[in-house]
């Protein structure tokens, strides 16, 4: 497959592991992607990886494969081109997105709940804060009822 057929996002990753001198063993070394995901993104198979895949990919080729020094500024910019030639246009929305998986995660401590919960979010373009918190404390509390139940 040639570099134009392969897309923006896979090139772009090629062009920063060449910039960075580094090998797909030592992204996953500083925490990157497994490289079976790497790959599947250096060819083009995946477009759109998820936001947290290209979040560690950026912290990995940010890290300095030796000193394990991470240059944050670096991480930023590699981050947001990450994310644009991944197709994603509102970065700010998918920060927020991870930080509500991330409060979702605390809040129930159970992975598949804390998906549940978010992928209806998703769906409830309009909903407000105030009715995702509601909607969250009364699945809390039917949670604390049918354990005591029980």
């Amino acid at each position: 497959m040639s570099d134009s057929e392969r897309g923006p996002l896979a090139d772009l990753v090629e062009s920063y592991m060449r910039e960075r001198n580094l090998t797909p063993h030592q992204i996953r070394q500083n925490g990157g992607p497994h490289p079976n995901t790497l790959w599947l993104i250096r060819n083009g198979t995946t477009l759109h990886p998820e936001p947290r895949t290209l979040t560690s990919l950026a912290r990995a080729l940010a890290t300095h494969p030796y000193s394990k020094r991470l240059d944050a500024d670096a991480m930023t910019e590699m981050r947001h081109g990450l994310f644009a030639a991944a197709g994603y246009e509102d970065l700010d929305a998918v920060q927020a997105e991870n930080l509500l998986e991330a409060a979702l995660l605390d809040l129930f401590e159970d992975f598949t709940v804390a998906k549940v919960w978010l992928l209806f979010l998703q769906d409830q373009k309009a909903v407000g804060l105030a009715a995702v918190t509601d909607g969250m404390a009364a699945f809390r509390a039917a949670a604390e009822r049918r354990q005591t139940t029980d």
